[in-house]
């Protein structure tokens, strides 16, 4: 991969949109978001009572961040976006996963949420990864991080995306092991959503998978739809908060 007109981005290099001219790469990434996006439906606690068909479910917290995809290729690790963005270079997540990126072959694309540490004390937010990239040279790029949820391109024989989700999920934990800065998202495994299910998100899970008040966790079905649990709309006493 090609990238031309970088700025400093801490220790590594910023590329601006438009920057990524390989197509086919560009033409897995956008048709992701597409894809991923018509799938997205929102859904309230009440809502899961009734039952939702596509068994099995993975169930992960959400993330506040952006939507970027890792690329492994040739011994590089590299951050692209769908518009045709990147980061390369010394950066810490990246120089992470170089020992990764030199154990593959071909290309790799991963696509995940780039999140950035809160500069305060609070969870992670969108926010924040706009101030960690700000700053050129002297940009916090220490506080990036990476959690991936899904494979697109690479590492099984058969076209990523038509593999089960549960063995895209395991392809992707196996490849990034207990990483600090990039790692396969948290992700439980249920054989249904419904009244059960809601009663154990008020028990002992909230902790790993409902971090804000109005926003729940991801839960993916085996259909590839993705529901995301919102409480928006509902009073402050049926919403269902961190432990």
């Amino acid at each position: 991969m090609e990238l031309n007109n970088g700025v400093a981005l801490g220790k590594g290099q910023m590329y601006p949109v438009g920057s990524v001219r390989d197509n086919d790469l560009m033409s897995s990434v956008q048709a992701y978001r597409r894809r991923v996006a018509s799938a997205y439906r929102s859904v309230k606690p009440t809502e899961m009572t009734t039952g939702i068909l596509g068994a099995p479910f993975h169930v992960s917290p959400k993330v506040d961040g952006e939507l970027w995809f890792l690329v492994l290729e040739a011994g590089k690790a590299t951050l692209v976006n769908s518009h045709g963005k990147a980061i390369a270079g010394d950066i810490p997540l990246l120089n992470e996963v170089t020992a990764v990126a030199s154990s593959v072959s071909g290309r790799v694309v991963i696509a995940g949420e780039l999140f950035a540490v809160s500069a305060g004390k609070g969870r992670p937010r969108v926010g924040d990864v706009a101030s960690a990239l700000a700053g050129g040279a002297e940009a916090q790029v220490e506080r990036l991080g990476f959690v991936a949820f899904d494979l697109l391109v690479g590492l099984v024989s058969d076209p990523a995306q038509v593999q089960p989700y549960a063995e895209r999920l395991e392809t992707l934990t196996r490849l990034l092991g207990a990483g600090k800065r990039v790692k396969a998202i948290k992700t439980d495994a249920i054989d249904g959503i419904g009244a059960s299910f809601l009663s154990s998100l008020k028990g002992a899970r909230p902790r790993d998978w409902w971090c804000d008040p109005h926003w729940g966790p991801f839960i993916r079905s085996s259909q590839s739809s993705v529901l995301m649990l919102s409480s928006w709309d509902l009073p402050s006493e049926q919403r269902i908060h961190c432990q």
